[in-house]
């Protein structure tokens, strides 16, 4: 990236430095993701980020226009192409506690539109990864690009079923939530945490068994693929489900 403006200042204590501030703008950053190996940190490419910052936190204001998000160990494609996104981070450091807030964050590609709000944290009682509170709607979705945004801790078969069931049409009114610590993603056990995403339908394709989805003894019925149909997507925690389906 470019760095078009940087001002800062640091203090030194008996050799040591005990305090610094910086603030400045970069456009055109690239940072490569971390692997959890190295502290699970996504990467991303064509950002311009304005930033204010101290020892003890700070704030940035992130706009991507034409780049792209890289997050290895969230998505079985981890690299996301962006026509857009923009977004406020601030976070804290104080010792073991150690938070981060992402406001007003608006995103779109060709798959999705949407906004989302984001808070992290940890601290000695919740070591990493930490406690995430996440929750969104999208405006315009694709129905057959879905599953592309499932994470990875949710069942391969949940993913897989999303991907070949649904083929065509459109999803409104998607709203998501994920609440609680990471380490229990995706809260199987009775109230370890909150995750669900409800979708609206509209004009799908649906093969409520898919072809490519044998039972275990190979024998699988033909059932016909619903055309034209709308409902109500849910997927809560583990479990999927279509409600309130009606075909044309």
């Amino acid at each position: 990236g470019l760095i078009e403006r940087l001002e800062g200042n640091w203090q030194d204590s008996g050799g040591e430095l005990s305090g610094f501030a910086a603030k400045g703008r970069v456009v055109g950053l690239e940072l490569a993701p971390q692997t959890a190996e190295q502290g699970m940190r996504p990467g991303f490419g064509g950002a311009d980020i304005d930033f204010d910052f101290t020892r003890q936190g700070g704030r940035a204001r992130v706009a991507v226009r034409q780049g792209r998000v890289d997050a290895p160990g969230l998505f079985e494609d981890p690299l996301i192409e962006l026509e857009q996104l923009s977004g406020d981070v601030q976070w804290k450091m104080d010792g073991p506690h150690t938070s981060l807030t992402i406001s007003d964050l608006h995103f779109g590609n060709a798959d999705v539109q949407g906004v989302a709000q984001l808070k992290w944290q940890t601290d000695a009682t919740t070591p990493l990864p930490g406690l995430i509170d996440l929750q969104g709607n999208l405006s315009r979705a694709e129905a057959r690009r879905v599953f592309r945004y499932l994470p990875l801790p949710l069942s391969a078969q949940v993913r897989d079923y999303v991907r070949d069931a649904i083929s065509t049409g459109t999803a409104t009114q998607v709203r998501f939530k994920v609440k609680g610590a990471l380490q229990d993603f995706p809260y199987t056990a009775p109230k370890s945490g909150e995750f669900r995403i409800t979708a609206n339908l509209q004009d799908v394709d649906y093969a409520y068994v898919p072809t490519t989805n044998p039972k275990p003894d190979g024998n699988t019925p033909s059932w016909p693929a619903l055309s034209g149909l709308d409902g109500e997507l849910v997927i809560d925690h583990t479990s999927l489900q279509v409600r309130g389906a009606r075909s044309k």
